[in-house]
């Protein structure tokens, strides 16, 4: 509950995308007493009661003790209306990244998120966001 509230703290007038980033960035320093921590990001078209939206998601995966197998997720989505995707702009809109593909370094992953090509793409086409959402649940 802790890295939620840190994370709702900084997400008071969030209007740009780097906001978004730099909140979570923010709430993800604090790592002392976590074990198997990682940070994913992925973006695409998802549908929700039938309704297709594209999502923008970051999200945190750690364990609070090294002796249990229990992961808690908290999960960032930006939610912005469907985006039409061809195949010329498939690479711009659906992405999957991890720390651990950063070398487990977050500095670099937050980097990678930042300069992509969809945080370009939104800028470039002044894509407002819809609302976003904050998910936290335990993974058994």
């Amino acid at each position: 509950m802790f890295f939620r509230k840190t994370l709702e703290d900084n997400l008071t007038h969030t209007e740009q995308i780097e906001d978004f980033i730099h909140a979570f960035e923010i709430m993800c320093r604090e790592r002392s007493g976590l074990f198997d921590d990682m940070l994913l990001f992925e973006s695409g078209n998802f549908s929700d009661a039938g309704k297709k939206e594209f999502y923008f998601t970051l999200a945190r995966q750690y364990k609070d003790s090294a002796f249990l197998d229990d992961f808690t997720v908290l999960r960032l989505d930006i939610i912005f209306p469907e985006q039409p995707i061809s195949l010329k702009t498939r690479r711009i809109f659906k992405n999957k990244l991890s720390s651990d593909r950063c070398g487990g370094s977050f500095s670099r992953f937050f980097a990678k998120v930042t300069d992509s090509a969809l945080v370009k793409y939104i800028h470039e086409n002044n894509l407002q966001y819809l609302r976003y959402e904050i998910h936290e649940e335990d993974l058994d």
